[in-house]
C-alpha cells in the first residue's frame, strides 16, 4: 500500500483478553454467555460445556431493539 501511496487510517486494535476454560465440578454443567446491545440490535447467547469441557447445549436470539438488562435477562431465562 504504501508504495501505492495508499493512506491506511486502520483502527486501533482492541484490547485482546486472553480466557482459559477451566473445568466445572464433575456432573455439573458450565454455562458462558455472551451478550450484545448496541444502537441498532441487542442479542443473546451462551453454550454448556460438561465437566470434561464438551459441548452439550446452545442457544442464540436476536432480541430487536431492547436494554442491557433485558438482554442480561433473556439470556438468563433462555438458558433453563
Amino acid at each position: 500500500m504504501k508504495a501505492c501511496k495508499v493512506d491506511i487510517h486502520a483502527p486501533k486494535v482492541p484490547i485482546i483478553k486472553e480466557v482459559i476454560w477451566s473445568s466445572s465440578i464433575q456432573n455439573w454443567l458450565k454455562f458462558n454467555t455472551a451478550n450484545v446491545n448496541s444502537p441498532n440490535m441487542a442479542a443473546a447467547s451462551g453454550i454448556f460445556r460438561n465437566a470434561n469441557g464438551e459441548y452439550t447445549a446452545c442457544f442464540a436470539q436476536y432480541l430487536g431493539h431492547v436494554n442491557a438488562l433485558l438482554v442480561e435477562l433473556t439470556a438468563t431465562i433462555d438458558s433453563h
